[in-house]
């Protein structure tokens, strides 16, 4: 069974350890990408790992061609929020400040002490922070790059022709299409949407020259490399492996960045941080928290347009229930639309009322139709119930 279906049965720690010795290790962008996310010790030790796995790195063509896209604006993206630091506590003592100064507080007499040392301690944040700033790696002075550069001097893939790159991107479409692992997710996407596929591919190409097994680490947490099952990943895809196997007769495995320098440690006997593992996780808790916040604010930003489109035919009807509501909705609430905050938390009563009944639904069946909106049923209201789920 285990032969047949090899991608529904974790390894045993001892398979996992002679695997480890006898495979090559590939890095994802978004490893590389977070080394400038983390602080220079956990970096360094990143790094150092790598140093110390005696060549057994390789990386394709396309992550370093993602990792020099995208290598600069993370680098800004470090200064730009210690300088959001700095404004976030300019703006509060300004605030408190205000505060003070327009109200009177009968129990303090005296509010200037309290100001003077609110800024004094200000001050001596803000000059820390413009420390933490300082060590901050430089576009021009990147010293992450030249490790990086020398870790994998000879060790990367050549870059794919038009022709290899035109059938990847015919048969990835027809893989997204069949929702088959991985990259999948990305299929939404309007610049790099075959990214993931195009390592993949890369991956696939790698192990028949080589003829080893392949271990790869990515901090990509998607359905379209993982097994998730209620939020947590219990392992790589089992389309991965049964591909991979198929194509290679060797073993594919995935870590997060966390378990491989876990597993490195325990298995070449390292001296890991208790806190490097901290901080990696925290980054990617971060990462996360961003990127949901942007699939959000694109979703966000169809409905929004979707209303907004309203507008007009609502002048046009006149002053029906619909028209009512519908201006309602726009007079009151485009301000928390377009800020693309949570959905409308203070109209809940007016949703759960009017707009989630079956009358209005109807009412706005009919609303359509009479204006000859052609659209999928009830589409407007399909997405907004979606998200306020």
């Amino acid at each position: 069974m285990r032969d047949k279906f090899p991608g529904y049965f974790t390894p045993p720690i001892e398979a996992i350890k002679e695997e480890w010795n006898n495979s090559l290790f590939i890095f994802d962008t978004n490893i590389l990408l977070n080394l400038y996310r983390l602080s220079p010790e956990t970096a360094e030790e990143i790094l150092s790992t790598l140093e110390n796995m005696n060549g057994q790195v390789w990386l394709p063509y396309h992550v370093c061609e993602e990792f020099f896209k995208n290598r600069i604006s993370t680098i800004n993206e470090q200064y730009e929020s210690y300088n959001s630091l700095v404004n976030h506590i300019d703006k509060y003592f300004t605030e408190l400040k205000s505060k003070l100064e327009s109200k009177r507080h009968p129990y303090l007499k005296n509010t200037g002490p309290i100001l003077s040392k609110f800024e004094e301690n200000c001050s001596e944040i803000k000059s820390q922070i413009r420390l933490e700033k300082e060590r901050c790696v430089s576009p021009c002075d990147d010293w992450i790059l030249n490790r990086i550069e020398t870790i994998y001097s000879d060790k990367i893939g050549n870059q794919l022709d038009d022709q290899k790159l035109e059938i990847i991107h015919k048969n990835g479409q027809k893989r997204y299409d069949k929702k088959i692992p991985p990259g999948y997710m990305d299929n939404k996407k309007e610049t790099n949407k075959f990214g993931d596929y195009i390592i993949w591919e890369e991956i696939l190409e790698k192990a028949d020259i080589v003829s080893k097994n392949i271990i790869f680490i990515s901090d990509d947490d998607k359905e379209d490399w993982w097994l998730i099952s209620k939020g947590k990943i219990l392992s790589p895809r089992p389309e991965l492996i049964k591909e991979f196997k198929n194509k290679s007769e060797k073993i594919f495995h995935m870590y997060n960045l966390e378990n491989f320098l876990r597993y490195s440690n325990e298995i070449k006997h390292r001296n890991l941080k208790s806190k490097t593992l901290e901080e990696i996780r925290n980054n990617n808790n971060e990462i996360k928290k961003k990127r949901q916040y942007q699939i959000r604010k694109q979703e966000l930003e169809i409905l929004r347009n979707e209303y907004l489109k309203q507008q007009d035919i609502i002048k046009s009807i006149g002053p029906s229930e619909n028209a009512k509501l519908y201006q309602e909705f726009i007079q009151n609430h485009q301000d928390e639309i377009k800020k693309y905050e949570n959905l409308l938390p203070a109209s809940s009563e007016l949703f759960n009322n009017k707009l989630l009944s079956k009358r209005y639904e109807l009412e706005l069946m009919e609303l359509r139709d009479r204006h000859n909106l052609v659209r999928s049923e009830n589409y407007c209201n399909r997405q907004y119930f979606r998200l306020v789920a």
